[in-house]
């Protein structure tokens, strides 16, 4: 093999190459998909889904009852009103549960991580990185296949080194 075509397959994996722009962005989405199945995982290891499950149907509620508040006569509408404050009374308490526990839920009840839960988020950071690696992992590997590419001798050797990192 040339030193040409060392030289062209070293560009091919180096630091700005469509190989390894894709693999970063494989990696980033599977770094997202694990990392929302951990954060559902451990959500339902500290009992999140069943606060989410209920913020989730006291909404509905509150969705329902004022739909009646605004179809009832003015007597049944003092009486939604009152359950109307009563489930929003409970959903401040359900929200304020999660974010004790570091997670936060939206009106669908989709869940996140807290900004300040720290502790978990690095939790979870540290079995991402355990079970798929780090971006910077990504980076050594081609930098050796690169490395690697300079000191072939025939094209199967570089087709062998390529293909070791698709």
């Amino acid at each position: 093999m040339s030193a040409d075509q060392r030289k062209a397959l070293a560009e091919i994996l180096g630091a700005k190459s469509d190989a390894r722009r894709r693999a970063h962005a494989g990696y980033q989405n599977s770094r997202n998909q694990l990392e929302d199945s951990l954060v559902k995982e451990t959500a339902e290891k500290k009992g999140v889904t069943t606060v989410t499950s209920k913020i989730t149907e006291l909404r509905k509620r509150i969705t329902e009852s004022m739909g009646e508040i605004d179809r009832l006569v003015y007597s049944l509408r003092d009486a939604h009103g009152r359950a109307v404050a009563d489930f929003t009374r409970d959903i401040d308490d359900a929200q304020s549960e999660l974010r004790r526990l570091g997670f936060d839920a939206d009106g669908d009840g989709n869940l996140s991580l807290r900004w300040d839960a720290h502790e978990l988020r690095r939790t979870i950071r540290e079995q991402v990185e355990k079970q798929i690696g780090t971006e910077s992992d990504i980076d050594h590997k081609f930098d050796e296949a690169q490395a690697k590419i300079l000191t072939v001798e025939t094209p199967e050797e570089a087709a062998q080194i390529v293909e070791s990192l698709l």
